[in-house]
C-alpha cells in the first residue's frame, strides 16, 4: 500500500523530482519480507505539503557522538527526512547504507539526509558499531535522530500504536522548511521505484 500525498496546489519541482529520483535507488526491501501479512495504514494525522513542516527538537547520533539537533537546523537546504522501521532489521539496514553511499549525489544538488526511527539514541549508537554483516551499519555519515516517545513519528504521522514503529516514509522538506513531497508505504511494501511510479513522478 503507498499513499502519495503531494498536494495538486504545489506542482512538484526539479530538485525534488531529483531527491526522489535519487532515494528511488536507496530504498529496497528483500524479498523474503514482500511475503508479509500487510500492515494496516491507519494514520491520518500526516502533515499538510506546501506548508511548515512540523518542526522539533531531539537527541541524534552523528558521528558516533549523540548530540542535540531540530528541524531549524536544516534551514537553508533541502533535507531528505526518511522513517524506517526499527535498527537492526536487515531491509533497514540495507536501506539506510544505500543512503550512506549515496550522499554524495544528495549533495551535489545541495541536500542533506536524515533518517527517524522509534528507537533510542543508545540503539543507534550500537547499530553503528555494529557490522554489517551483523545487520549493523559499521560507520556512518548522516544524522539518525531517536525517538523513543513517538513524538517525531506522531507529527509526521507515521507511528503505527499497534506494532509499537514506523511505517516505512520519505518526506521532502526545502531550504524555507516547507514540506514539498511526502511517500508513505506499508512496512512490508516498499519498493520505492514502484512507488514513484504510483506518485507520478
Amino acid at each position: 500500500m503507498t499513499v502519495s500525498l503531494t498536494d495538486r496546489m504545489y506542482p512538484i519541482s526539479q530538485m525534488t523530482r531529483e531527491l526522489l529520483t535519487i532515494s528511488s535507488v536507496c530504498l529496497t526491501v528483500s524479498s523474503r519480507q514482500q511475503n508479509h501479512k500487510l500492515s494496516k495504514f491507519k494514520s491520518k494525522n500526516y502533515p499538510p505539503v506546501g506548508e511548515p513542516a512540523p518542526n522539533f527538537s531531539t537527541v541524534a547520533v552523528v558521528d558516533e557522538r549523540i548530540v542535540n539537533i531540530k528541524l531549524t537546523d536544516y534551514r537553508g537546504s533541502y533535507l531528505v527526512l526518511f522513517f524506517y522501521p526499527r535498527d537492526f532489521d536487515s531491509s533497514c539496514s540495507s536501506e539506510i547504507i544505500n543512503f550512506h553511499e549515496n550522499v554524495e549525489n544528495f549533495q551535489k544538488i545541495g541536500c542533506k539526509i536524515a533518517a527517524c526511527s522509534t528507537d533510542s539514541e543508545y540503539c543507534h549508537l550500537a547499530w553503528i558499531r555494529s557490522l554489517r554483516c551483523e545487520n549493523g551499519l559499521d560507520k556512518f555519515d548522516f544524522p539518525l535522530f531517536a525517538d523513543p516517545v513517538h513524538i517525531i513519528s506522531k507529527l509526521y504521522g507515521v507511528y503505527q500504536e499497534e506494532q509499537g514503529f514506523n511505517l516505512r516514509a520519505v518526506f521532502i522538506i526545502d531550504n524555507n522548511g516547507i514540506l514539498r513531497q511526502m511517500c508513505i508505504s506499508d512496512i512490508h511494501w516498499m519498493k520505492l521505484s514502484a512507488q514513484c511510479r504510483l506518485c507520478k513522478l
